[in-house]
This record gives structure tokens, sequence and C-alpha cells, in this order.
């Protein structure tokens, strides 16, 4: 029988990439971390959580809930559920069948261990089952600046470098920022009771003022006595992960002020730079 927790706990988490040897370049995704167990017992399919299991809502795919049933008894597959679109359309997309799995290891295969299998040998595997092949770069290419470059003209989120099938897994994604005007102060909780827990930030789209984030993170205890009046009205930069398709910042963290930015080049225009 599968211990689902315990195989949840070995999954492969990449750490950030600083120039460690590789041999594979595969595309990261933006969509959600999930692994198929199919064992006797039936299908499961985890994300972050033991006790969630998505598989009645990928079985709405057909395509998909085929090749997952498929599947020979005590096997697991590791990858990343997504959609054409963005990780914000991932539950939309399962509960309307319009889901794609990628697959990024096969550590268990009709009860066989086969976390040791050289990252060739998992690629076809994966191919043989019938699922979408890992994308790849050029890995003979290692530069940071070859791989920021074809993260960015690929329009993906970022990479995962493997160096191995099961392990030594790094990940590399660009770093974006953006100018943006406070235009909102929200008071914090718990240990930041009384100080300020969050900047609102916006740009300009034409003539309208568009709210982008709320960040609340990337401030020291000191900034965090920053009052209301201190703060509307100023520029900031942002440091950001991507954009949602509602048009907001994921993961936004503050990086400095900019007292040299007016706020009328805080445009909505650099989110598609």
């Amino acid at each position: 029988m599968i211990d689902h927790k315990l195989w949840l706990l070995r999954r492969p988490k990449p750490t950030d990439w600083k120039g460690q040897p590789f041999d594979l370049a595969e595309y990261k995704l933006d969509g959600f971390r999930a692994t198929i167990f199919r064992n006797a017992a039936g299908i499961k399919i985890l994300g972050r959580k033991e006790y969630i299991n998505l598989w009645d809502k990928v079985q709405r795919n057909t395509s998909l809930r085929k090749k997952i049933e498929d599947l020979p008894v005590n096997t697991i597959l590791d990858g990343e559920l997504w959609t054409s679109s963005a990780a914000s359309d991932v539950v939309t997309r399962l509960n309307e069948g319009d889901i794609e799995f990628s697959v990024f290891a096969v550590p268990l295969y009709a009860g066989k261990d086969q976390r040791g299998m050289d990252l060739l040998g998992a690629r076809l595997l994966a191919g043989a089952l019938g699922f979408v092949n890992p994308r790849l770069v050029d890995p003979c290419k290692r530069t940071r600046e070859y791989l920021l470059e074809e993260i960015k003209k690929r329009k993906i989120e970022g990479l995962v470098l493997k160096q191995d099938h099961w392990s030594l897994w790094y990940k590399l994604k660009p770093i974006a920022t953006i100018d943006c005007v406070v235009t909102g102060w929200k008071g914090g909780s718990s240990k930041y009771d009384g100080k300020m827990g969050a900047l609102l930030v916006s740009v300009l789209d034409g003539s309208e003022i568009i709210e982008i984030a709320s960040i609340g993170g990337g401030f020291t205890d000191e900034q965090r006595e920053w009052k209301k009046e201190d703060v509307i009205g100023r520029v900031c930069e942002v440091e950001y992960d991507s954009v949602t398709t509602g048009g907001r910042l994921r993961f936004p963290v503050f990086v400095k002020w900019r007292f040299d930015k007016p706020t009328y080049e805080c445009t909505a225009d650099q989110l598609h730079g």
C-alpha cells in the first residue's frame, strides 16, 4: 500500500539555482504541483495536502482521466496540473474539465522504485505513458543570461534545472520589478497590531488608477511604524513573481522608495515590459 503522506514528504523541492551543474532544463509552468497515486485501492491526485484529493475534478477531463486510469497499479507520477493560461485559472479549468498534466518524475512504476532512473529514461517513460512530455531548452547553454532570455522569449514562469531524476533540482525565475504609487495603508494584526500590515499600490492606466497589489512583505520592523499620512502618494519599487489574469501581482514584496520617480511614470504598461 502506498503511503501518500510519506511520498509527498519525499517529493523533491527545487532550490534556487546558483550555478550548480545540471543536465536537463525543463519549463516551469504556471500551474499547481501535484502527484498522481495509482494503486489497487483507487486513484488519488494530491497537491500540498495529503487529505485533498483532486481526482474527482480531474475526472471531468476525459482524455486525462483515461491516461491516469490506464496506469499500472502501484504507480506514482509527480508533476504539475496546468492550463494554457495562468495558475489562477487552474481551479476554474478543473471544474470545466480542461486541464493538462506535465510529468516531472516517475518515482514508482508498477511497484518498482524508479528514483534511480536516469533523466532520459524518465522522459521516455513519461512519453510512453501518453503524458505531456516536459519541454526543454538547450541544456548545453548554462549561462544565467541565456536561460533568463529563454524564459522571457518563451513567456514561461521559469525553469527547473535537474541533475538527477529524483534529486538535485534547482529553479530559476526572473525577478520582475515595477514602480507603483501607494494608494492605501492597512493596519496589521497580532505582532503588528497598531502598526502597518500592508500597503496597497496602484498604477495609472490612462486616466484610471488601478490597484494591483496589497504588499505585506519586505518591510523591516522599523518600516512597520510608517503611518498612513507618511506613505500615501509616494512611489515605491515592488518586486513580484508574475501577473495574474486579473492584472494583480503575485507574491509582491516591497523593495525601496523611488524618490526619483514621479507618479505619472507609474503606468500599467510596465506590466507588459
